[in-house]
């Protein structure tokens, strides 16, 4: 039996080193142990299966997850809520119904509880939508009837304005004016309190300025669609539905 000391050390001579060929691998087709030349295999290279790989087109989410869309949709529904329960009691003019009292807070309630589903839904968080839902609910009645007294105080600011300049008429395009303005500060609401419930700065912020926009719009065309309709309570349901979509779509 040949023991340690009969095996001989492997020697690799420079002549060995000089037989060695080394393939071509870079010229070797991509694929599954292609033949290259020399009869030697080749795999082909990394930028080789790079520029192989099957390109993907960008695909772009369904606009039924796109925030603006389904928080749009969500604060429409929700404002057309609110006005739908309170206009049935609403009396023009001075008018001191429950309909005159809560269609404001109403609107505004709705309109955070719809926000509040809406995320909940996309995030498929069910508890999450009652949460918000139970937190919207005091803040907008209490922040709704606040902010409904300061609009109203501001309205007046304006209105006096056009009545001090001679304006009669709620056909003169002063007083439509005024009408935003007042239903701009009120759409201040909607915005401070989805973003009061969402636990977001940014939240508050656009939405206080897509409620401004959105609120003060409908207030101007609050008037001419009276004048086109003969129906103040159409107006109201336009007005509302644009100030909840265009808060939840900022």
């Amino acid at each position: 039996m040949p023991t340690d000391n009969d095996k001989q050390p492997l020697k690799i001579t420079a002549d060995d080193l000089a037989r060695v060929v080394v393939p071509d691998v870079a010229a070797g087709p991509v694929g599954p142990a292609g033949t290259g030349s020399g009869g030697a295999k080749s795999y082909g290279t990394i930028s080789e299966a790079a520029d192989m790989a099957p390109a993907v087109a960008e695909q772009r989410g369904s606009i039924f997850l796109q925030g603006w869309f389904y928080l749009g949709a969500a604060g429409l529904l929700g404002a057309i809520v609110g006005w739908g329960l309170c206009e049935r009691s609403f009396v023009d003019g001075a008018g001191h119904t429950w309909g005159n009292l809560m269609m404001l807070p109403a609107i505004v309630t709705f309109m955070c509880i719809g926000y509040g589903v809406a995320e909940s839904a996309v995030e498929r968080s069910v508890r999450k939508a009652i949460l918000r839902g139970l937190l919207a609910l005091p803040l907008g009645v209490v922040l709704g009837f606040i902010f409904d007294i300061v609009a109203n105080l501001i309205y007046n600011i304006p209105l006096s304005v056009c009545a001090e300049a001679g304006v009669q008429s709620f056909r003169n395009p002063a007083v439509w004016i005024a009408r935003g303005v007042g239903w701009a500060v009120f759409g201040a609401a909607g915005g401070t309190v989805y973003g009061i419930v969402g636990q977001s700065m940014k939240k508050a912020k656009y939405g206080v300025i897509g409620g401004l926009i959105g609120a003060g719009i409908g207030g101007m065309i609050f008037d001419p669609i009276i004048m086109a309709v003969h129906r103040a309570s159409l107006s109201r349901a336009v007005g509302f539905a644009l100030f909840g979509a265009a808060t939840g779509a900022a």
